[in-house]
C-alpha cells in the first residue's frame, strides 16, 4: 500500500508555473471524488486558523462551472471560480481559476492522478501567472497546504498517520530586518533559536 508522503510545491515564478506534488494511501477513483464532489471538498479544504470553505457548487463536466465558498480566519467571506475544461475520471482534471484575491485573473489548473499500489501520486500544476510573481509564489505555498489538508482527510480513510508537519511563514516586520536588528530583537531572535 503507498503511504502518504508530504507535500511538496515548487513556484517556477520566472515561467509563471507551479508544480506540486503529492502521494496518497487511497485509489485515484476515491481522491478524484474528494477533488471534485460538492459534498467532499468542505470536509478537508482548509484550517480554522486560516480559512474554511463552507460551500462548494460543481458541475463536473467540461464546461462546467465550479465555485467554492468560505470564511478566512479574520471572518471575511471569500470566494474562487472557475470552468471545467478537461474531465477524464479518475485521471485528469483540467479547470480555470479565478480569484479576487488575485485580481480575477484566469489561470489554469490540472490534476494528473496515477495508480501506485494502492495508493495515488497526485501531480498538480498551476499556470498563466505571467509577470505575477508574488502570486504565483503565494499559491504555490498555498498548494502544498491544500494537498497536505487533502493528505491528512484520506490518510483518515485509509488508516494511514498523516505526516506530522506544521507550516508557517515568518514575515518580518520591515524589509531590512535582518540588517537593522536592535539589541532587543538580537537577543529575542537568539533566545527563539535557543528554543
Amino acid at each position: 500500500m503507498a503511504g502518504n508522503e508530504r507535500p511538496r510545491a515548487i513556484a517556477d515564478v520566472s515561467a509563471g508555473t507551479i508544480l506540486a506534488t503529492v502521494t496518497i494511501a487511497v485509489p485515484p477513483e476515491r481522491v478524484f471524488r474528494a477533488i471534485t464532489a460538492a459534498d467532499q471538498i468542505p470536509l478537508w479544504w482548509g484550517a480554522d486558523n486560516m480559512y474554511r470553505t463552507t460551500k462548494h457548487t460543481a458541475d463536473v463536466r467540461p464546461g462546467g462551472a465550479w465555485r467554492s465558498e468560505g470564511k478566512g480566519a479574520d471572518g471575511r467571506d471569500f470566494h474562487v471560480q472557475g470552468e471545467y475544461l478537461e474531465v477524464e475520471p479518475p485521471h485528469r482534471l483540467v479547470m480555470t481559476w479565478k480569484a479576487p484575491w488575485d485580481g480575477d485573473n484566469v489561470t489554469t489548473v490540472t490534476y494528473t492522478l496515477e495508480a501506485i499500489g494502492t495508493g495515488t501520486w497526485l501531480t498538480l500544476r498551476h499556470e498563466g501567472f505571467g509577470p505575477r510573481h508574488d502570486s504565483c509564489r503565494d499559491h504555490g505555498q498555498g498548494w502544498e497546504r491544500v494537498l497536505g489538508w487533502l493528505g491528512a482527510f484520506l490518510a483518515g480513510e485509509a488508516g494511514v498517520k498523516a505526516p506530522g508537519v506544521f507550516h508557517c511563514r515568518l514575515i518580518p516586520p520591515r524589509p531590512d530586518f535582518a540588517f537593522t536588528l536592535t539589541e532587543e530583537e538580537r537577543a529575542l531572535m537568539g533566545r527563539h533559536a535557543e528554543y
